[in-house]
């Protein structure tokens, strides 16, 4: 279940829950939720996430899309989380991302 943080007219998520609820989010929910975390990605989570989907099949369904970029995301979390993570994200002077860092919507 999804834990929304409301502050004053903003809505948050933290990265856990959007996680937890990534394969479950409606076309709508889906694209507000994943601009917002993608926003606080590093330039290389974004490069990834961005090629990744240059090099699709548009011929698959798109279920199939989605699921792989479910997949591509959870592997940017990993990413931004990591030890390398921490280091590129240092490198691109960007706060510290964690499972628990709130990404405003």
């Amino acid at each position: 279940m999804a834990i929304f943080v409301e502050k004053t007219d903003e809505l948050t998520m933290v990265v856990m829950d959007i996680m937890d609820v990534l394969e479950d989010l409606c076309e709508d929910q889906r694209e507000f939720i994943l601009k917002a975390l993608i926003d606080q990605f590093s330039e290389v989570s974004r490069y990834v996430l961005y090629e990744s989907q240059l090099e699709w099949d548009g011929t698959l369904p798109f279920e199939d899309f989605i699921k792989h970029q479910n997949k591509i995301i959870r592997n940017c979390v990993d990413f931004e989380t990591s030890p390398f993570g921490k280091i590129v994200r240092t490198r691109e002077e960007l706060p510290p991302f964690t499972n628990l860092t709130e990404i405003i919507i």
